[in-house]
């Protein structure tokens, strides 16, 4: 869902949204994609309100789409395809739920009154295939804890850093005989480095060791944190294309590789760097994660697709 929206000076809202839902089933296991746009946001701080909206609400049962129109949330025909007379009220509508009313013709012969509908979101049990490895540490041979960052040469990961996460991605579709994808096959290979210490000479002091150690265990942690960010993108993505014709698949399966990447890059923005830390004497008293003053732009490497 997109909302488009702004406050006032006492706090009202007003704006807009539109939305895409598709893999809704009914109670009946009757299928239900709807695309809603120019829909009305109104409200305060403390509720907002999402009215109106048209655009097209498709059923899929027994394999055969019926396709409605939707205006100001209301769906001509009925929930079983058939048009009969009746009409759907679409009252409020979540992330994993659309709930309303349907009135009209439940069989023939017979009318009768507003009856409550709730569409489900259907859950996606595909899961991706993913091949977690670690790269042979390179050694680092180090007196100081500036001497190995310098020689690592960590700062968010760079193709010359002996620290970082590398993925590779891969997909393919499934379709059934009406063109539509039933199973993305997503696959996410990651490689972690992380460099290891040996003594430099002269060898270093305990304190020194210990800050290096601290230096390590920092670019190891980083590098796991990518590579969840990495598994979670790959779960919304074995499911993007669900239900989606293959190019529109394609599209949905790409941007949320993209939003991966994105997540990436915002992360390694925040803590994509280790640095010493000093006292007002000079004298090195930590390590810690830093910042980049430059987004690293995962996203805009060649092949993303981004």
């Amino acid at each position: 869902m997109d909302l488009d929206l702004s406050v006032d000076d006492t706090g009202g809202v007003s704006g807009s949204w539109s939305m895409r839902s598709a893999n809704f089933r009914t109670d009946v296991d009757l299928q239900v994609d709807i695309l809603m746009e120019d829909g009305k946001i109104t409200g305060d701080a403390h509720r907002l309100v999402l009215s109106g909206g048209h655009g097209a609400y498709t059923t899929t049962q027994d394999g055969d789409p019926v396709r409605k129109q939707i205006e100001n949330g209301r769906v001509s025909g009925t929930l079983f395809g058939t048009d009969l007379g009746g009409t759907v009220q679409i009252g409020s509508i979540g992330c994993d739920e659309i709930s309303g009313s349907h009135t009209g013709a439940q069989g023939p012969f017979t009318e009768s009154g507003p009856t409550p509908v709730t569409l489900t979101k259907a859950g996606c049990s595909q899961k991706p295939k993913i091949d977690d490895s670690s790269d042979i540490p390179a050694t680092i041979t180090a007196s100081t804890v500036d001497e190995f960052l310098t020689k690592a040469r960590y700062d968010a990961g760079g193709a010359a850093a002996v620290g970082h996460m590398k993925p590779n991605i891969s997909f393919t579709f499934e379709f059934n005989d009406k063109g539509k994808v039933t199973k993305v096959d997503y696959s996410l290979e990651t490689r972690i480095s992380v460099p290891r210490w040996a003594p430099g000479h002269p060898e270093p002091s305990e304190e020194q060791k210990k800050f290096i150690d601290k230096a390590i265990a920092l670019i190891k942690g980083h590098e796991i944190k990518h590579r969840e960010i990495a598994h979670r993108a790959a779960e919304k993505a074995v499911c993007a294309g669900v239900g989606l014709a293959e190019e529109a698949a394609k599209r949905a399966v790409i941007k949320a590789d993209c939003d991966g990447f994105r997540e990436q890059e915002a992360f390694d923005l925040g803590q994509g760097s280790i640095v010493v830390v000093r006292n007002k004497d000079d004298q090195t008293v930590d390590v810690a994660t830093a910042g980049l003053k430059t987004r690293p732009n995962y996203s805009r490497f060649p092949g993303s697709g981004c």
